[in-house]
């Protein structure tokens, strides 16, 4: 973790109401939250998942990496992102900038 902190996000599955087909969007999204599967995708990913009941499947190495399950020490130097609306343009343009050395 740098000293200036991190940033926390999350990743989420949805089915958008023109979805063509909503029962297998369903079936998709409860396959992934099989305690099991999640698990897996746990530890193919390395990112940490909500479903709190794969947690047990889990390899100690993965319970123990404070990069996936944070401590409160480190969730103390993270933000959340949050939706920056109208802003994100002025974000990206000062981020471009950034990169861009200027």
């Amino acid at each position: 973790m740098p000293r200036e902190g991190g940033a926390i996000s999350c990743d989420d599955l949805v089915i958008a109401k023109t979805a063509q087909e909503p029962d297998l969007a369903h079936a998709y999204i409860n396959f992934f939250h099989d305690p099991a599967v999640a698990a897996e995708n746990t530890e193919f990913i390395q990112y940490l998942c909500p479903n709190k009941d794969s947690y047990p499947l889990l390899k100690a190495e993965i319970t123990g990496n404070p990069g996936i399950f944070l401590t409160p020490e480190i969730k103390a130097h993270c933000e959340i992102l949050a939706d920056l609306g109208e802003k994100n343009a002025l974000y990206v343009k000062i981020w471009d900038e950034i990169k861009a050395g200027k």
